[in-house]
């Protein structure tokens, strides 16, 4: 979904999931609950140093976009499951 469209050819689908993915792990302002607060910064850390190892032993390759269009088509779209 896409500005609560539902995305099905491909330019709107790579638009939707790099929309949802610039949001992941980024800092916002507090919403009062010190809590989530803490858990937010703590994954943030995990994820920073997880990107920052990979990196350094040679294992980050980033996705083409053909691999994301691969893995987008391989999604469930609603119909039912084959045994």
């Amino acid at each position: 979904m896409l500005d609560g469209r539902l995305a099905t050819d491909t330019p709107t689908v790579l638009n939707a999931w790099t929309e949802h993915f610039s949001t992941l792990a980024v800092p916002v302002e507090s919403q009062g609950d010190d809590d989530y607060d803490q858990l937010v910064m703590e994954d943030l850390l995990v994820i920073k140093q997880i990107c920052l190892t990979a990196t350094k032993i040679g294992n980050f390759v980033p996705f083409t976009v053909a691999e994301v269009v691969a893995a987008v088509n391989k999604l469930n779209n609603g119909a039912p499951l084959n045994p």
